[in-house]
């Protein structure tokens, strides 16, 4: 482009030394038995515990039990909650009645009497 120049100093970044990020390992010995590839989450919680995911993976054995989408909980409009128990109808208690005393009305208006003017 118009205006370039080469750096006056030598550039000396980790991809111009030839560092990757990737490590190289040896290739694998072909003699070897392909062991049985530990579980994803197994090889995470390795990679923090200090513990290799292959020594975990055969300290507990077990085969996966995924058959599709994992639901775990409640949740309201999941449509996995308990139904609610049914109401308590009221029962009186023996002898009990109802109250007899007639209330005067609620309101007394001319208006609800019936007075027009």
């Amino acid at each position: 482009p118009p205006g370039w120049a080469p750096p006056s100093k030598p550039v000396t970044s980790w991809y111009d030394r030839g560092d990757r990020l990737a490590i190289s390992a040896p290739p694998p010995e072909a003699a070897a038995a392909p062991a049985a590839s530990p579980n994803l989450l197994e090889q995470f919680v390795a990679l923090f515990s200090g513990v290799s995911a292959s020594a975990s993976a055969s300290a507990a054995p077990r085969a996966s039990a995924y058959k599709g989408k994992v639901t775990v909980g409640f949740h309201r409009g999941a449509g996995r909650m308990p139904p609610t128990p049914a109401r308590e109808q009221w029962e009186p208690p023996p002898g009990w009645a109802p109250p007899s005393v007639a209330r005067p009305p609620a309101v007394a208006s001319w208006y609800d009497s019936g007075a027009r003017l």
